[in-house]
């Protein structure tokens, strides 16, 4: 599910996908475009409420969480790394390490893929 132009490799991360504690696990993309690194994430979650209840988790980790109401999610910083996530059906999903003007197309494009 997650887009191959630019990426660079993948790995699965057991629990707490990046490393955020309340976070399960799931499977991170690295990409580099445009001189930057990044990455996509995408969680399993075993249903749509459980997707909701990690958005929330992942609210409650960012720094003045900004609400995206067309997506369904927030845009904040997580430490030192801005972090767009957003759930969709029973995934939670988003992006790693870009501004949010760069991070919204990107994210769209990953929530299309998601089915």
């Amino acid at each position: 599910m997650l887009p191959i132009n630019s990426r660079s490799g993948t790995h699965v991360v057991q629990d707490h996908i990046l490393d955020i504690p309340k976070l399960p696990g799931g499977t991170i993309g690295d990409y580099k475009a445009g001189g930057k690194d990044f990455q996509l994430f995408i969680v399993d979650c075993a249903d749509n409420q459980a997707a909701a209840f990690a958005l929330l988790d992942a609210k409650a980790a960012l720094q003045t969480p900004e609400y995206i109401s067309y997506m369904g999610g927030y845009f904040g910083i997580d430490g030192k790394r801005p972090l767009y996530v957003f759930s969709k059906l029973h995934y939670l999903a988003g992006v790693a390490g870009l501004p949010k003007d760069e991070a919204d197309p990107i994210a769209r494009v990953l929530a299309s893929r998601l089915k």
